[in-house]
């Protein structure tokens, strides 16, 4: 066992959502205790380990201890501002989530022109290959929000298509 672990629980059947989607969680690994800390960006609060990982806005992994107000960070919503780091006089047992691998191959299927689009052909793809009908696909959901308007290009140059 890592000698920042005190204990492990190993897991089956969970996903945890990250900055590359979601993944299988094989194992909850509690921590030996770390200085505690509180992340305040503009819509969000956290609080973790000294050493708990961030992405600032060029993807570059950056410590929370290292965070200063005003820096920007990525966030499930998109890029935030650091408001406010604040040190607790505590130290605290962390638990750590330990990551499978993935359980499929990525392969170019369509070169989209907007995320919109992109989400829309990503959903369309999925449908059409039956992907929540069978175990031979990996996906547990499928999520998509888009507007007409963000396929209007799409389905002009479809239409271009199909008059050739």
């Amino acid at each position: 066992m890592d000698k920042k672990f005190v204990e492990s629980i190993p897991l089956s059947k969970y996903e945890i959502l990250t900055d590359e989607g979601f993944k299988d969680v094989i194992a909850l690994h509690k921590t030996i205790p770390y200085i505690l800390y509180k992340l305040k960006t503009e819509n969000k609060e956290l609080k973790c380990a000294d050493n708990h990982i961030c992405f600032g806005e060029n993807d570059k992994e950056v410590f929370v201890k290292d965070l200063k107000r005003g820096d920007k960070i990525k966030t499930v919503d998109g890029i935030e501002k650091v408001i406010d780091v604040e040190i607790y006089d505590q130290e605290k047992e962390m638990w750590d989530f330990e990551l499978g691998q993935d359980n499929f191959n990525r392969e170019i299927l369509h070169l989209c022109q907007s995320k919109g689009e992109c989400s829309y052909v990503e959903a369309k793809e999925q449908f059409i290959r039956g992907v929540m009908e069978t175990e031979e696909y990996y996906n547990n959901w499928i999520m998509v929000r888009v507007r007409k308007s963000h396929i209007k290009e799409y389905n002009v140059r479809l239409s271009q298509k199909a008059e050739e």
